[in-house]
């Protein structure tokens, strides 16, 4: 493993996880977004559609609706709680 200073207190850590590691990490983040799904925000009081989707893993998760932005424990769309960040990302940050 290769760490990179890119700037003060920025480092690119180069094959921190191995390929194999990686495909593991692929899989385990698109099982969580099978849980909760890439949706579209939609901008405060215009509901004008945000250019990204996005989805969120942890207790709480960043939305935008026409109500406001805020961090919130469900997916606004299914209204089912977040998925747990995955033990990979934990562990690297």
């Amino acid at each position: 493993m290769v760490k990179l200073a890119l700037g003060p207190g920025i480092f690119l850590w180069r094959e921190y996880f191995s390929p194999g590691q990686q495909k593991l990490l692929l899989e385990d983040v698109q099982a969580r977004l099978e849980a909760a799904p890439l949706y579209r925000p939609v901008m405060p009081k215009t509901a004008k559609p945000f250019s990204v989707q996005e989805s969120n893993f942890g207790r709480l998760g960043w939305v935008a609706d026409k109500a406001g932005y805020r961090y919130q424990p469900t997916h606004p769309v299914t209204g089912t709680p977040w998925p747990a960040i995955p033990p990979a990302l934990l562990a690297l940050w």
